[in-house]
C-alpha cells in the first residue's frame, strides 16, 4: 500500500475513514467488515446514502477464525468480509434474518429490497 498516492499535498497522507454513521445495536442490519477493506466502504456508502440504520462490526481479516465473534463465525464459516445479517421481521416471526457476504452482493440485496434504482451496482 502507497499512502503517498493518496497525499493531500502536504508532507502527512490522508486520513481515510468511513463516514460516520448512527450506531444502533438494535438496528435491524449488522454489517461485519474492516474500515480498510474497499468493499465494506461501498456498502457502507450505500447505506449512508439512503440514511439506512445499521450497526457496524469491526472484523480483523488477520485474526485466527475463533477470534472473531461467535455470531460471525456461525453465520459465516469462511470468515469473508463484508458480510451482512438483516434481522427484519417478517409476519411476527422473531426468528427471521437474512445473511449475505460479498459486498457486490449486499449491495444488489439491498438496492432489491429497498426499490433504489438510482444506485444499483
Amino acid at each position: 500500500f502507497d499512502h503517498k498516492s493518496f497525499s493531500t499535498g502536504s508532507s502527512s497522507p490522508r486520513s481515510w475513514r468511513i463516514l460516520p454513521h448512527r450506531q444502533n445495536p438494535s438496528s435491524m442490519i449488522r454489517l461485519y467488515g474492516h474500515y480498510a477493506s474497499q468493499p465494506c466502504w461501498s456498502v457502507c456508502w450505500l447505506l449512508q446514502i439512503h440514511h439506512v440504520d445499521y450497526e457496524f462490526i469491526k472484523i480483523d481479516p488477520s485474526a485466527p477464525h475463533a477470534a472473531k465473534p461467535v455470531e460471525f463465525r456461525s453465520k459465516f464459516p469462511l470468515g469473508l468480509i463484508p458480510a451482512m445479517i438483516d434481522k427484519t421481521k417478517y409476519e411476527d416471526n422473531d426468528d427471521d434474518e437474512f445473511c449475505i457476504a460479498e459486498a457486490s452482493a449486499i449491495m444488489i440485496y439491498l438496492c432489491t429490497k429497498y426499490g433504489w434504482d438510482d444506485w444499483y451496482p
